[in-house]
């Protein structure tokens, strides 16, 4: 019989195992309960580290670990904007709610209008982090409550990007909040509440992972390129994508993970080259945006014209392999 003693996480770029994992081979019902209760007592006691920047929970015989909440010195890079911290506490806020919950008995589950999921823990996220941004004069635009598109200076928050893995317990979800200044994307936190990584970035500061200097990855050979690919909800964009993988799928290694928001953050870390998407919305991928040029690389339409700030025909990739993907799906694109 094999067993885990914590929940495992999916291991990201430079990720570091959040627990151990424990073999159990057949052992007695009252050894088996000396074994639990001496892992109780070790979570119970905790460390001082633990203490101050983490939360470790039982539930029945279950043991839930998140790193959250960090402090700000530990995320925030010199010279940050208040701005960048508001977007870091909200998100942190937000992940607070998700870890919580992310071992509950599932949340009710809502189909909205043909376009996903929608939980009780997206709503609940979202009302923490607007709980946070209550006292920013800037305008939100939200997944779930919605908005308008017509601020210039905006908030773009996807409380739970990746609902369909939160809700089949798979840890690849995220909260993604960007800010949109002068009609131009200033800045972009995503945060991975299950891991506890979290990924920033604001123009002219650098990208960065809990205060870890963030760089694209420098491939540019399309055998070796790792390519996320994704997808909207209608069925013109579902097709699109399964002719830009059948033709990735011949050259490289696409992949899709299921939150846009995750992907974007692995790309400003090296951990993947390339993020291509028709039919996303503008919470998807704002934030991951920022990260990712600001890690050094390049966002563009499938065309390769540079962004409008509105097409949903993206390419986010480390600039070394751009030529590459536009070169293979620009065709795709309509004119």
């Amino acid at each position: 019989m094999v067993a885990s003693d914590c929940t495992e996480a999916v291991m990201g770029w430079g990720m570091q195992p959040m627990c151990r994992r424990v073999h159990l081979r057949a052992r007695s019902p009252a050894a088996e309960r000396t074994v639990t209760e001496s892992r109780r007592k070790r979570v119970d006691r905790g460390t001082p580290d633990e203490a101050e920047h983490g939360i470790q929970k039982w539930t029945g015989q279950r043991r839930m670990l998140c790193l959250l909440p960090m402090k700000e010195s530990d995320v925030l890079p010199a010279g940050s904007s208040n701005d960048l911290r508001l977007a870091v506490s909200a998100a942190q806020a937000a992940g607070a709610v998700i870890c919580e919950r992310f071992h509950a008995e599932a949340s009710t589950v809502h189909r909205k209008d043909g376009k996903g999921e929608v939980t009780e823990t997206d709503l609940a996220a979202e009302a923490a982090i607007f709980d946070v941004l209550s006292g920013s004069d800037h305008g939100i635009l939200s997944e779930e409550a919605g908005g308008t598109h017509e601020n210039a200076d905006l908030w773009i928050i996807d409380p739970v990007d990746g609902t369909t893995n939160f809700s089949r317990r798979l840890s690849l979800c995220a909260v993604s909040i960007g800010l949109r200044l002068g009609g131009q994307l200033a800045l972009g936190v995503i945060l991975h509440p299950v891991t506890g990584e979290v990924y920033l970035a604001e123009r002219g500061l650098g990208a960065w992972k809990n205060q870890q200097r963030l760089h694209v990855a420098t491939t540019d050979d399309p055998s070796l390129a790792v390519i996320y690919l994704t997808h909207g909800y209608a069925v013109e964009h579902r097709r699109r994508y399964g002719e830009a993988l059948a033709r990735f799928a011949e050259t490289s290694y696409p992949r899709t993970f299921g939150s846009t928001a995750a992907e974007l953050s692995f790309v400003a870390a090296g951990a993947g080259d390339g993020w291509i998407c028709s039919g996303d919305e503008l919470w998807d991928f704002a934030a991951g945006m920022v990260l990712v040029e600001e890690a050094g690389g390049r966002v563009s339409d499938w065309r390769g014209a540079d962004w409008d700030g509105q097409s949903t025909f993206t390419i986010v990739s480390n600039g070394a392999i751009h030529d590459f993907l536009t070169d293979t799906v620009s065709d795709l694109q309509p004119v």
